[in-house]
């Protein structure tokens, strides 16, 4: 199991570094953008909105270069293009007087708010998602995702703080790739990767050479907080992370173990019979679907875990074309890209992708009648 390595961040020294944000212009090559306000802060830099000169809005993620540390988030963004996947628009380097090495500038689109800040203003009100809510939030970000993997691409921190929701038309859209790297063959990777709670377990058993598969743990535990609006393995520690997992899912047999990492000497797991998803969703109104999709997902050997198409086209997604209502939205869920089409034909599910466009057909038309 990795040693917890504890990297506190300093706000103070952060902000002393950027300095006053509000009113500066910010200049690339093809644009100038005046700084609004600071909208978000993390480890290695800040988030500002902005406004360019045709009054048109946007977000810029300005991260302090760390000769350190390689930064792979600038060339991930330039590769991705999908409808549930923040865009690049510009990008430019600018100097800071208190810093010494160059500041990123990365311009995005601006979304109005987090998935996180929307299960908080639900959990205020002691209400739930909507359902047939869920269901699209699950189907959008499982489509970017599986997008994104088809790159050869592992976010290794989705969370959802890092998914950008538009409450007026329910799209969704994955952002901040700082941790997102190519996984290649033969190639360790750093374990100590992802935000604890949404921390797949081979990771904390050590493993260096995991898949994609670590995403869509983390997918599980965002589609278990949209059903019950608490976060479903909340850890204090790393060791307490696995004791909350367990509490759930039960503790894995020397097999799991071997298959999470066969590396590890961690095989003799003390017997946990977790109280299981039943009990997890039993005061929601989850479907039978949504159990099962969650018993699919939060497996210990990750081989087994379904994909991210997979999930995409599950019952449990695909019962939001029934669902969703007039005052949703029309929305543009089935506008498959080539790519889209040549993955479902690799893993044999072009029947699937084309029932969710008949269903989708079907639910414009009869909005159409109202």
């Amino acid at each position: 199991m990795e040693k917890k390595v504890v990297k506190k961040e300093n706000k103070t020294s952060l902000l002393s570094i950027f300095g006053e944000q509000e009113g500066i212009i910010l200049e690339s090559e093809i644009k100038r953008y005046r700084v609004l306000k600071i909208v978000g802060r993390g480890t290695f830099g800040i988030v500002v909105g902005v406004i360019d000169e045709e009054q048109h809005i946007f977000a810029i993620k300005r991260i302090l270069e760390d000769p350190r540390q390689k930064n792979r988030e600038l060339g991930i963004m330039k590769e991705l293009k999908h409808p549930n996947v923040i865009e690049l628009v510009d990008h430019f380097y600018t100097v800071l007087p208190n810093y010494k090495e160059p500041c990123l500038n990365l311009v995005t689109e601006c979304y109005p708010e987090s998935l996180h800040q929307m299960l908080h203003d639900y959990a205020a009100e002691q209400l739930p998602i909507p359902l047939r809510h869920a269901r699209l939030f699950t189907y959008q970000l499982c489509r970017g995702l599986s997008y994104i993997h088809s790159k050869g691409i592992c976010h290794r921190d989705l969370k959802p703080q890092n998914i950008l929701v538009n409450r007026q038309n329910l799209e969704l859209k994955i952002c901040d790739f700082g941790a997102a790297k190519v996984l290649e063959a033969n190639q360790p990777n750093t374990a100590y990767i992802c935000t604890r709670y949404y921390r797949a377990p081979e990771l904390i058993f050590g493993c260096v050479d995991y898949t994609t598969s670590i995403d869509i743990w983390s997918v599980g535990c965002i589609i278990a907080e949209l059903l019950t609006g608490q976060i479903l393995f909340r850890g204090m520690t790393t060791s307490d992370q696995l004791v909350k997992i367990f509490s759930i899912i039960g503790s894995p047999s020397v097999e799991q173990v071997l298959a999470m990492n066969p590396n590890s000497p961690y095989t003799k797991i003390p017997r946990v019979n977790g109280k299981g998803m039943n009990e997890v969703l039993m005061y929601t109104d989850s479907p039978d679907n949504a159990y099962e999709l969650l018993e699919s997902i939060l497996q210990f050997d990750p081989s087994k875990r379904p994909s991210a198409m997979e999930v995409m086209l599950h019952d449990f997604c695909k019962d939001m074309f029934r669902e969703l209502m007039k005052r949703d939205g029309i929305g543009e869920w089935t506008n498959y890209t080539v790519d889209e089409w040549s993955l479902a034909d690799q893993r044999n599910l072009v029947g699937r992708l084309k029932e969710f466009c008949m269903l989708e057909k079907r639910r414009k038309e009869r909005y159409s009648k109202k």
